[in-house]
């Protein structure tokens, strides 16, 4: 019995710290993509929130074309819905 449970023991002691090792490693990658992911994000609302400026700034959709130069290459629906 003391034998069994020398054994389990040295192959705990083995296998214990190269599992705890790997999940430190795994946890570390994951937290690699989050940063990714986060920093990913912010550079998409710094772009939406500049289209959005853009978007505030055009004229009035109501407005006659000839005032804007409507020359076809901007679609109306991206002009300001009269806010």
């Amino acid at each position: 019995m003391q034998r069994l449970q020398n054994e389990a023991q040295t192959y705990a002691n083995r296998v214990v710290p190269d599992a705890r090792g790997r999940a430190a490693q795994i946890l570390q990658v994951a937290e690699g993509y989050q940063q990714q992911a986060i920093a990913e994000a912010k550079g998409q609302s710094a772009r939406f929130e500049k289209v959005y400026d853009e978007y505030r700034k055009a004229p009035d959709v109501n407005a006659p074309a000839h005032l804007f130069g409507d020359d076809g290459a901007h679609p109306r629906q991206f002009r300001k819905a009269g806010l």
